[in-house]
Parts: structure tokens; sequence; C-alpha cells
């Protein structure tokens, strides 16, 4: 019984939230969006919602954040359309699958764009990405280049190194991180490691050696990753782990407490950590941490190549107010608006325009990224609905046991080649499973 009523309580409330009109009664449109930003970047969005509703008297701007993990599953679960977002934020990680499901709308020909499915002035491979046959399905917003090198000033200072150059090479970083690394003694309390990751990555080294996991660069859907390039830049991560001992294994990792990368660099335990440009927003608010950054080395051929992602802003199938949620995205997208991202330092805009004026930017990282995307190559990852799941879930498990020291090199391409084999990329969406029955208001805007 109590289960029953507990039930129809749920329903009525799901019930009146799409009936209900809108705030204070006014009867202005209510634009919802929901976006998996940062909490860092709430407060700007809702600068701008203001400044969207003055020249929009009609309309109500609402926002709701949700956790970059819950994002999908709660967009796919089923709800009435008046629950649902009229734009939502869309990752480069998250476009196939939106696409495939029919749940973002293509983006008519209008402005800010010029026509065709090439907005102008916006990043063109993050167009490129944001396309599928032919049509746009979001607006690019920001890039997200994982192409950046932290260091910790305090403890190149203690070692008597200087600090990295802007042109330096695999060598110069590798004697950079021998250097570094230290053991604890009166010097460091703790194991200091020369080089730590965000999360385990292996691209910038594979791509910086001419491999790549497809051939084209978006919407590819045939893997073109060669055992040589895949091996060579595997094997320089594995070194780094277990030849030169600079950087730390998984199992390092559980004995400093299951702590992550950016956590070692923030209690200097690690002088140099591997990131986008967006963990500068984050380093800037710890008054005692004494950081610099510059780009990624270059590999012994002399190349730069980094894994690249990105967000834009699109529009879902479902909105009772099309017209209206485009007015907005274009307003998210547009110039004003992703200036007002990057002086907050937390976002490098997609509109290459705004890249002359890096410098006035309250982050040292999105002036260095905007550097590398025009001396490096960004790479992208495979336009597919099942890419995510081979590569956490199939792939990474593979590399695991590498850094763990439990597989060879060579056996783990052979195994990574298997993987590739026997899961091509593909269009299909794939299971999503429905939040818990205790937490039943997906959007409820």
């Amino acid at each position: 019984m109590k289960n029953t009523i507990h039930l129809m309580m749920l329903v009525t409330a799901f019930v009146l939230a799409g009936c209900a009109k809108t705030p204070d009664d006014t009867g202005k449109t209510v634009l919802k969006v929901a976006t998996w930003d940062s909490v860092r970047l709430m407060p700007v969005l809702q600068d701008m919602a203001k400044s969207f509703e003055k020249t929009h008297p009609n309309l109500v701007v609402k926002f709701r954040r949700i956790p970059y993990g819950e994002y999908m599953d709660r967009l796919t679960a089923s709800q009435p359309a008046s629950l649902e977002p009229d734009v939502l934020l869309v990752s480069t990680g998250q476009t196939a699958e939106l696409v495939a499901r029919g749940m973002v709308a293509p983006i008519p020909n209008a402005e800010p764009y010029q026509g065709g499915t090439h907005p102008a002035g916006y990043d063109p491979d993050l167009v490129n990405y944001f396309s599928y046959n032919a049509q746009l399905f979001a607006l690019p917003r920001d890039l997200a280049p994982v192409c950046l090198i932290y260091y910790n000033k305090a403890l190149f200072d203690l070692a008597r190194l200087p600090y990295p150059a802007p042109d330096w090479d695999w060598n110069q970083f590798l004697k950079t991180a021998r250097a570094l690394s230290a053991p604890p003694d009166a010097r460091h309390k703790k194991r200091v490691w020369g080089f730590v990751e965000d999360w385990s990555m292996v691209e910038p080294w594979v791509y910086e050696l001419g491999g790549r996991w497809v051939s084209r660069k978006t919407n590819s859907s045939q893997y073109a990753m060669t055992s040589k390039g895949l091996l060579a830049g595997i094997r320089f991560q594995d070194d780094l782990i277990h030849k030169e001992m600079v950087a730390p294994s998984p199992q390092d990792f559980i004995a400093e407490g299951q702590i992550g990368g950016a956590d070692l660099f923030l209690q200097g335990q690690a002088a140099m950590f591997m990131s986008g440009p967006w963990k500068g927003a984050e380093f800037r608010e710890r008054s005692g941490l004494n950081w610099g950054v510059v780009l990624l080395p270059r590999s012994p051929k002399g190349v730069r190549a980094f894994q690249m992602g990105g967000s834009g802003w699109g529009c879902m199938t479902t909105s009772e107010h099309p017209q209206e949620a485009l007015e907005l995205l274009k307003f998210l997208s547009s110039g004003e608006a992703q200036e007002q991202y990057a002086r907050a330092g937390i976002a490098l805009p997609a509109l290459r325009e705004l890249w002359k004026k890096s410098g006035e930017w309250n982050n040292p990282a999105l002036t260095v990224a905007a550097r590398a995307l025009a001396v490096g190559q960004a790479v992208e990852d495979p336009w597919a609905c099942n890419w995510q799941d081979v590569r956490e879930n199939r792939i990474n498990p593979i590399l695991e046991r590498v850094w763990n020291g439990e597989l060879s090199v060579e056996k783990s391409v052979e195994e990574i080649d298997q993987v590739m084999k026997e899961n091509p990329l593909n269009m299909t969406p794939p299971a999503r499973k429905p939040p818990p029955q205790n937490r039943p208001a997906m959007f409820l805007f």
C-alpha cells in the first residue's frame, strides 16, 4: 500500500511538472537547457541567460546541470517531452549516439554561420565532427585538446632544472622526468614521480608516431590503426613505468591511496602532469601551487599530435519551442558567449578569431592550447556509437595489464588487433540503463 501511494505521488509530480505554468505565472516561454558543465562555469551560463532574457523579454532560460557520467542515461530515459530540455550541451563523445537515436535536430541554414554545414569562423574539424550526412547537429562551443604538460615550478627549482622549453622533444622530456623522480628522503617526505597523466592515455604517444584509430579525421567507420604505430606508442608509455620508473603503475596509485594523477600533482608528488586546458582553471585556484604549462613534447620525428575533443550546443527534436531554442543556441555559440567562457578561464573557444585574444584570458593553459592547434595535429576519436565501449571496456583492460606488468607490449598489440576485428565500428546506439527507482526525476525543470 505504501509503495502504491508513493508511486501515485511520483506520477502526480510528473504530471504537474509537465502541465505547470512558467515561473510566477508570467506567461513567458521557458527554455530548458541541459548541461554537464563544471560548477565553475555555471555562474557564467547564468549571466548569459540574463543577457539573453533582456533581448528576448518573453523567454525565460533555465539550466539543469547533470554529471557527465549520468547525462546520457538521463537523456535517453523515458519521460514526458515537457520535462526534457530544449537545448543541450553535446560532447564529441556523445554526438554519434544522439544523432543515431534521432534526439538532436539538424540545424537549419541561418546566422551566425553562412550556410551549408561549415559555420564561418568555427574550427572546421569540430564542425565536421558535429555533422553527419551533410547535416549539422550542434554549433561548436569549445575545443578540448589533450595537449598540455603542467609542471610544478617548486619541484623544478628544488632540482635546479630549467622549466620545459616550448619546442622540447621526447628525449628532453625523458631526461627531465628522470631528474625529477625521487624516492622519499630529506627533501621529499613522499615519493615524487617525474610524470603522471590525468587518466591512462596512450593516444598522444601513438599519434605522434603516426598511428591513428581511423584513417579519416571524422565520421569514419573503419579502423586504420597499424601494429607498428600502436606498438611503439605503447612501448614508450610502458618504458616510462617499468624501465625508467618515472611514472606510477596502477599498483602505485593504489599504494598512494587510490588517488589520481591530478591529486599527485596537487600534493607535490608529481612534477609533470598531462591533461587539457580545463585543468588550468582548477590549478589557478590553488594558492599554494606554483605551476607552469607547456605543449606536449614533439616526437623524434618532430611531430606534435594529440587527442582532440570538444563540445557544442544542440536542439532536442522533442522541443516544444524549436524556433526559440534555435535563437538561444545561436546566442550560446556566439562570439560574445565564447569570449565569456574564455575570459572565465575555463574553455578554449571554437571560434578561431578569438584565439588572437588568448593572452587576455585568465588561464595560461588556454593560451598554450591555442598555440598547440596552430603547430600540432589534432586527432578526433572515431565517429561511432560503440567506440567508447570498445575503448573503455575492451582496449583499456588490455593496456591495464601492460601497465601492471602482466602482459608484454607485443602481446597487447595482438589482443587489441583482435578486439578491433571482433568489434567493428557501428552506429547502433548502446543499451542504456534507466536511473535508479529512488531517483525518478530526470530533469524536472
